[in-house]
């Protein structure tokens, strides 16, 4: 090959890395957004469960572990 369709063949190598890396990347934000999205969306239901145990504390077995699991729950997805 001569040097012009050298430097070509380099120069579309590195824009398709740079095109795959662009889309790698944006894929793992929108994720990220995707994911913490739907965090909050369960907040308001979870918080709610959460603050209704508090002030009734459950008196069986099962039910002080279902409101410490949805305690810990809340405390994982940073509700309010």
């Amino acid at each position: 090959m001569n040097q012009p369709a050298n430097k070509k063949v380099l120069y579309l190598a590195i824009l398709a890395l740079v095109a795959a890396v662009l889309v790698g990347v944006n894929s793992i934000v929108y994720a990220n957004h995707v994911a913490q999205q739907s965090n909050r969306n369960w907040c308001a239901l979870v918080s709610n469960l959460d603050d209704a145990y508090r002030q009734n504390p459950p008196t069986s077995p099962v039910g002080r572990q279902i409101a410490a699991d949805m305690h810990n729950l809340r405390v994982r997805l940073g509700c309010p």
